[in-house]
């Protein structure tokens, strides 16, 4: 992956050095005249390299953006399966459910009667077992 990124990095590199080359070496005339076709060509080739490695750049970044977005995902996954088995090894050794861990009844809606969306409130119970236990972790390390 690191070759990816070293790649495009050079690709825009190279573009560059062709685009200035020209006019580093002193190859492109003098200050007034008009550019040569030789010239007006190294520079369009080396816009065109170095677009291309930028848009390889891009490409990468994107990419590692991506995988970072979906590690990030999995890591609440993984933390939300982590404070479940918390929980459950807390009710197995204490032998009784955990009093702030409370199900409500389904509110209903006043216009159907109908209980909420089960995986909203699904959710949200989640979000406020992941709270509670973020706060009495923070709670007993600091004592």
């Amino acid at each position: 992956m690191k070759a990816a990124a070293g790649f495009s990095i050079a690709v825009v590199l190279a573009g560059v050095w062709i685009g200035v080359a020209p006019f580093v070496v002193g190859y492109a005339p003098g200050s007034g005249s008009p550019l040569t076709g030789a010239v007006s060509m190294s520079v369009g080739m080396g816009l065109a390299v170095a677009l291309a490695g930028l848009i390889g750049l891009v490409g990468f970044s994107g990419g590692r953006l991506g995988e970072l977005q979906r590690a990030l995902q999995n890591l609440s996954l993984a933390e939300r399966d982590k404070v479940a088995a918390d929980i459950e090894a807390k009710e197995s050794t204490t032998g009784s459910k955990d009093p702030s861990i409370r199900l409500e009844p389904a509110a209903m809606d006043e216009d159907d009667s109908a209980p909420h969306d089960t995986e909203a409130k699904l959710q949200a119970l989640v979000e406020r077992v992941l709270q509670d236990y973020h706060n009495t972790g923070s709670q007993s390390s600091r004592g």
